[in-house]
């Protein structure tokens, strides 16, 4: 069951807190794709998940894509860094490609977003998981709604967004 899969993960990260000292190409590896996969994301794909994907000349550290579109961005941090300097640079990149859903995390939070809505930067945040504050099974539960392959692939994320 992917649920219970992703509560192990989660029960874990949270009882192992060494990775929050690590570097951002630790917390990709050791964390973030093992969410994605659990969300039904496959990271070995990469026509599905696509590290360092361009956006001009820059490039954001995962585009979710579903048939070759991308539908989410994510942008990763190293286990403490602070993400509010990070937030603008993401969601130009996503504004600017016309992506629905945007993800930043530091593994232990994950800023959710979505970019082509109306305000400004802040007013497009529209949640925050935080996987040692918040009740493990909310944490699951707003995964699975907002990054799970199939609430991506059929739009459903955007809309409970």
């Amino acid at each position: 069951m992917p649920q219970e899969e992703l509560e192990r993960l989660i029960g874990r990260l949270r009882s192992e807190r060494d990775w929050v000292s690590w570097d951002e190409a630790k917390v990709k590896q050791g964390v973030i794709e093992p969410v994605l996969r659990r969300l039904g994301w496959d990271p070995e794909d990469l026509h599905e998940v696509e590290p360092e994907y361009s956006v001009g000349t820059d490039r954001v550290d995962y585009a979710l894509r579903i048939f070759g579109s991308p539908k989410v961005f994510l942008e990763a941090k190293k286990g403490q860094e602070e993400l509010a300097q990070h937030e603008e640079q993401l969601l130009k990149y996503a504004f600017s490609q016309g992506v629905p859903l945007a993800g930043l995390t530091n593994g232990a939070r994950w800023w959710m977003y979505l970019p082509t809505a109306g305000g400004t930067w802040d007013q497009r945040k529209f949640y925050s998981i935080d996987i040692f504050e918040q009740d493990l099974t909310e944490v699951c539960s707003k995964f699975f709604q907002f990054l799970s392959r199939q609430e991506v692939a059929s739009g459903a994320a955007v809309t409970t967004a």
